[in-house]
């Protein structure tokens, strides 16, 4: 997906006053690639998980479109699996 605020609400299902809104501008489903999903993490602090998705495809429209590598950024994970 491509857009702001993407994870916004992914904790719990109620969104507070002072919470963005999602906005996804665009959804590529990802048809070929690979990454390694880093370990659990259980953190209170939310630390942060990246990985790289390697040699990724992405499907527009009914076309592939090779993206290559791309890293993959969580900054507060929280509780990652």
């Amino acid at each position: 997906m491509v857009g702001q605020h993407l994870f916004a609400m992914a904790c719990d299902d109620v969104q507070d006053w002072y919470e963005p809104d999602s906005t996804v501008a665009a959804t590529w489903p990802v048809i070929a690639g690979s990454f390694d999903l880093p370990d659990a993490v259980e953190d209170a602090e939310c630390s942060a998980v990246i990985t790289t998705l390697e040699n990724a495809t992405v499907d527009i429209d009914g076309s592939p479109i090779d993206i290559g590598s791309i890293t993959l950024t969580n900054p507060s994970s929280g509780w990652t699996a």
